[in-house]
């Protein structure tokens, strides 16, 4: 099988890019899940307001860590471009983020979860959807945000 180093060299390039996202992703998302669970067994009665804070919050976290340690080498457009590209795609997966949290809090409504509290019912169902979107995010980032 013939070898193509320039297909190799962006082969890799990309998953140093989704390595790098991945990393920053989970940082802003640790962040965004476990403030979720507080706020929404302790602040808000509501999933929808405790998420749009914790959410808000990590976008905040995760354009930084993107903007610093992912896409360093991408051709950079204003700061204020950038990030307003990235809080309009963070808003699509925001929207979706949403969805698959009602879904599965619907599904889990009623269920024994036994010695696991709600707090982190909550934080895990969070962190479980969050990964379900990255990846949506991920592309929308790399081609739109910092192209």
């Amino acid at each position: 099988m013939p070898r193509y180093p320039l297909i190799e060299r962006l082969r890799s390039e990309q998953l140093r890019l989704l390595f790098r996202y991945g990393v920053a992703a989970a940082i802003a998302t640790l962040w965004d899940a476990v403030l979720f669970g507080q706020l929404y067994q302790v602040v808000f009665a509501s999933f929808v307001w405790a998420k749009a804070v914790s959410y808000s919050t990590g976008v905040v976290l995760h354009f930084l860590l993107a903007k610093w340690f992912v896409f360093t080498g991408q051709r950079q457009t204003g700061g204020r471009t950038q990030f307003l590209r990235f809080v309009l795609v963070a808003l699509v997966v925001l929207a979706a983020n949403v969805l698959v949290i009602k879904s599965l809090l619907d599904a889990l409504a009623g269920a024994d979860t036994g010695p696991i509290s709600p707090r982190l019912v909550n934080t895990l169902v969070s962190g479980l959807a969050a990964v379900l979107v990255g990846f949506v995010s991920f592309t929308l980032n790399r081609l739109y945000a910092f192209r």
